[in-house]
């Protein structure tokens, strides 16, 4: 709890959800967090039931906010570490809003070989998985692969639009490769690709 809210009181982004205020009772190890409240759905439902004439925001335009995001957290040296479609909101105006850091950690090198939760984060059970997953590592360019993966996998899955209704498919594939080697830099470099 207390991490989240070191986490949260560093950012300050539209696209990420603003924390006000918090309450931290740790005698009777309780808290609270008074945060923005987010008028929307999350991004699968967005994603499924997406009909691009119906709808505030194209699928291009949440895609380019996810990277805004994840670059201003990259930038902030946060790894989020949880992205899943329950923490990727979009709101009734179209704008995207990344929740839930209670796992983010700050980047460091000495966390990557003592990470406790590193089954968990990375996602045990999937059938694409990142080089860094056996590698028991989790670093920015493993969110890259998740986020990418997660965006991807919704459209697949989609009954209502299809990879065509997406213009950033190429962008997608290189940040899903399963080497970190062969993926984007940094989330500021697919910015950059994007132009």
């Amino acid at each position: 709890f207390l991490d989240e809210i070191k986490i949260l009181y560093k950012l300050n982004h539209r696209n990420i959800v603003r924390i006000y205020n918090y309450y931290a009772y740790e005698n009777i190890f309780t808290g609270y967090i008074l945060m923005e409240y987010i008028d929307g759905k999350n991004i699968g439902t967005f994603i499924n039931n997406y009909i691009a004439s119906f709808e505030n925001s194209t699928l291009d335009d949440v895609f380019l906010q996810l990277i805004d995001a994840f670059c201003y957290i990259e930038a902030h040296g946060i790894i989020h570490r949880d992205i899943r479609e329950g923490n990727i909101l979009i709101d009734k105006s179209g704008t995207v809003k990344v929740i839930d850091f209670g796992i983010g950690k700050m980047a460091t090198k000495a966390d990557e070989n003592t990470d406790s939760l590193v089954s968990e984060i990375n996602r045990d059970a999937s059938d694409t998985l990142p080089q860094e997953y056996y590698e028991k590592v989790y670093t920015n360019l493993t969110d890259m692969f998740y986020l990418a993966e997660l965006f991807g996998r919704l459209i697949d899955n989609s009954k209502t639009c299809n990879r065509t209704d997406f213009s950033y498919n190429d962008i997608l594939y290189k940040m899903m490769e399963k080497y970190p080697e062969s993926r984007f830099e940094s989330f500021s470099a697919i910015r950059e690709a994007i132009g």
